[in-house]
């Protein structure tokens, strides 16, 4: 392919960008921002890998549809800054209120979780080995201070004219306690803490009642541990379980807490 003209060269930071993305994948010579993708050779395989690469470098998601709809380095580059411009904004306070009504997310979980069978589908477990030196009360204490930082975890769920509303409660009017049981006599306590954990997501969970969380510790010797954590998906997914984990860490250090050597096991139920 020829030199591209001066005034067809990608200008701006996100153009360069993409460009030095298609150059990669393609294995093509230099790219203006008016060359079509089509025309340089790329398909839908590679396409997908154009896509995977800019949301891993450049933090955006682009739809295949939305790539073939624009196949050049300009349009690309002209949704890919929109996009971030867009996550970029401020997302606006709701207006206080006694009750908020549920998103369609959440309205579809309630229905199913009010049904036959339901009532666990929608628990969502982590399990956490630990080891080293525990205060069960400061890491009880980082707990309270995490689930008094997010409103989502002090929503319950509550019917007003016969419609289901959220609620969020005061974190004052939370009452939530760490769960303790010591396995150290049991037979066989790493065992005995996995079938405790099963019994932990096969519990259901009271919708009309904050949190819609639940946390257990199991000591299965003198420096390790076990501990449980049951989140109700109508106020929380997989990526909340992260952010609620690294708010917790954050807070056990605040609180002086035990530094610990921890491996993560996530499952959800079925």
């Amino acid at each position: 392919m020829s030199e591209a003209p001066a005034e067809a060269t990608p200008l701006t930071a996100i153009e360069m960008a993409v460009a030095g993305i298609w150059q990669d994948v393609l294995a093509s010579g230099p790219v203006s921002k008016a060359d079509d993708f089509f025309e340089l050779g790329g398909h839908s395989l590679t396409a997908l890998g154009i896509i995977s690469r800019i949301q891993r470098t450049l933090g955006a998601r682009v739809e295949l549809k939305e790539f073939f709809s624009g196949p050049t380095v300009a349009q690309l580059a002209t949704l890919i800054e929109t996009r971030r411009r867009s996550l970029e904004e401020p997302i606006p306070l709701a207006p206080a209120m006694d009750v908020y009504p549920l998103s369609h997310a959440q309205a579809r979980i309630w229905v199913l979780s009010r049904m036959e069978g339901g009532g666990v589908a929608y628990n969502m477990p982590l399990a956490l080995d630990l080891e080293g030196a525990l205060d069960a009360g400061a890491l009880e204490q980082a707990l309270r201070a995490v689930i008094a930082r997010h409103e989502s975890l002090r929503t319950c769920f509550v019917i007003l004219d016969g419609a289901p509303r959220q609620k969020i409660v005061a974190a004052r009017e939370i009452e939530f306690r760490l769960g303790e049981e010591d396995l150290r006599q049991t037979e066989s306590p790493q065992e005995e803490a996995h079938r405790r954990l099963r019994d932990e997501v096969a519990a259901p969970f009271d919708l009309t009642r904050a949190p819609l969380l639940r946390a257990r510790l199991f000591r299965l010797s003198e420096r390790r541990w076990v501990f449980s954590l049951v989140v109700h998906h109508i106020v929380g997914d997989g990526w909340s379980l992260e952010v609620l984990l690294k708010n917790w860490r954050r807070a056990t250090q605040a609180n002086n807490c035990h530094r610990f050597l921890c491996s993560t096991r996530t499952t959800r139920a079925g």
